[in-house]
């Protein structure tokens, strides 16, 4: 009879665990293969739970560098439930037994040793601990992408701009305060996933977080040092009026009503000129951008010693305990959400379509304050989109780094740079730039640049703004002192390249 055979293969993409099933013709000849169960698998507990209750006789883990944090705490959490018949494929390491929680526990380089079921040429004699699988260096393997990830994640958290479109289960990052002493860390089973990270700026020595937390991630003199490792980012958050060409920062926040006036200050300079002189990360973005606020979703919370759950950065404004239901507590950060809009008439508001709608404003920002700025700044949240995806790609292409010239001029709402237009209103956020001149767009997706000429920067900002074909074949036509059966050829040879690129 064959082993009911369990195979547990979680894999790291764009930063974030996944599930994935592993297809081995071999194995599945020799094994009654069980594949995992994604229904309410949403914390380490769920996976320890799918495993046990399919009760295999043997489970596979495969294992690397990127998931190594992960499994180790499943292994634990598997020998501790009495289930040790494990087997830890990772392909990169070498041939051994890996000594965990008074057990030996055989890692192998090659599935032949699994389906031959011949362990000879591992000696028990010289074991592996954890620690050499699992080490602060782990990621390094990983590479830029892991780096990117990890980037990426801690923008989430400094500018509470998750995408809401994104189908997530559970709180992403939570911060510890300073403050915060024992914790009895079961507390945050519900509320958390697979790919959650605890962030502390005042570490401490429980190892206890592993079994809930995929990341721990460590702020140390002002540095978020990524999984406690070496690589990391500046965390220190300067007031946005405090701003000067010296300061090499990349986050700001909006604490008062003098970093109100700095953004609308720089949110005019790039509506006339298009210019960005430096990347600015506001924290709590969130609040300034279209309709991004995830609040209800709870992906962030900071976390105080009474265990008091604070849903954004600045704002002592606390939903609920940690020891209420899961539920309850997205219940109440919505109902807070819905009654804030309710009292300031949000739908009747001319900002409507582009506000954040923030209902967890900054302890020294008032209502008031806030309404006023976003009725009187429509392009706040274009200009922290570009200014974001500036400062996280473009900035550090070598494109910008090789050029002499750094001065950059972006597309905008009001100010283009060749189409000319008599609206500004955009369909879409596209991203088109001139450096040293020369016009460049942006792709999504692959990310990436492309060297353009001023003709297809005219049919993109065109076509961003909605223009009607027959409008923008008479302008193209007019512009370039081309017949319109050659414009037509143009047109369709752009739209194709601009698809391709997928740039809006």
């Amino acid at each position: 009879m064959k082993k009911r055979t369990y195979i547990s293969n979680i894999v790291m993409n764009n930063g974030l665990f996944e599930f994935r099933i592993f297809k081995d013709i071999i194995l599945s000849k020799n094994f009654d293969i069980i594949n995992y169960s994604t229904d309410d698998v949403h914390t380490i507990d769920d996976i320890i739970i799918n495993i046990t209750d399919e009760t295999p006789d043997l489970v596979i883990m495969i294992v690397d560098a990127s998931n190594i944090n992960l499994y180790s705490t499943i292994i634990k959490e598997l020998i501790k439930n009495d289930f040790k018949d494990i087997v830890v494929y990772y392909r990169k390491f070498k041939n051994t037994y890996l000594s965990i929680e008074s057990t030996t526990i055989p890692v192998v380089t090659n599935l032949n040793f699994i389906i031959d079921n011949n362990f000879a040429e591992l000696n028990k004699n010289e074991t592996t601990t954890l620690d050499n699988l699992l080490n602060k260096d782990t990621y390094k393997e990983c590479g830029q992408n892991y780096k990117n990830a990890m980037e990426n994640g801690a923008n989430m958290f400094i500018s509470g701009f998750y995408d809401p479109e994104l189908e997530y289960y559970g709180t992403k990052h939570v911060y510890l305060d300073s403050d915060v002493e024992d914790i009895d860390f079961n507390k945050f089973n519900d509320c958390l996933n697979i790919n959650s990270a605890l962030i502390q700026d005042n570490p401490k020595n429980n190892e206890n977080f592993h079994k809930y937390f995929s990341h721990y991630h460590t702020i140390k003199e002002n540095i978020l040092k990524f999984d406690d490792g070496e690589s990391g980012i500046n965390f220190k958050i300067d007031n946005l009026s405090q701003i000067n060409d010296d300061k090499k920062m990349d986050f700001y926040k909006i604490e008062t009503s003098k970093d109100l006036d700095q953004l609308e200050l720089i949110i005019n300079n790039f509506q006339v000129n298009g210019t960005i002189d430096k990347s600015i990360v506001l924290a709590n973005s969130c609040g300034f951008q279209k309709n991004t606020c995830v609040l209800s979703k709870l992906p962030r919370f900071r976390l105080d010693k009474n265990l008091d759950i604070y849903p954004c950065l600045y704002c002592d404004k606390s939903i609920g305990n940690l020891k209420e239901v899961h539920f309850n507590l997205l219940r109440s950060a919505s109902r807070h959400s819905n009654t804030v809009k309710l009292s300031r008439k949000c739908d009747e508001c001319i900002a409507k379509e582009y506000c954040g709608k923030c209902s967890m404003l900054a302890n020294n920002i008032s209502e008031e304050q806030y309404c006023n700025f976003m009725r009187n700044n429509k392009y706040v949240s274009e200009y922290l989109y570009i200014s974001l995806i500036f400062g996280s790609v473009i900035y550090k292409s070598q494109l910008f780094l090789n050029s002499k010239d750094k001065c950059i001029q972006f597309s905008n709402s009001k100010k283009t740079l060749c189409y000319e237009f008599d609206s500004d209103v955009k369909r879409a956020y596209f991203i088109g730039f001139k450096l040293m001149k020369k016009y460049y767009l942006f792709g999504y997706s692959p990310t990436k640049i492309y060297e353009i000429d001023n003709r297809l920067m005219y049919v993109a900002e065109a076509l961003a703004r909605d223009i009607s074909f027959d409008c923008l074949l008479d302008n193209y036509s007019k512009k370039f002192d081309i017949k319109v059966d050659t414009a037509k050829i143009h047109l369709a040879e752009a739209s194709k390249k601009l698809k391709k690129f997928k740039v809006i």
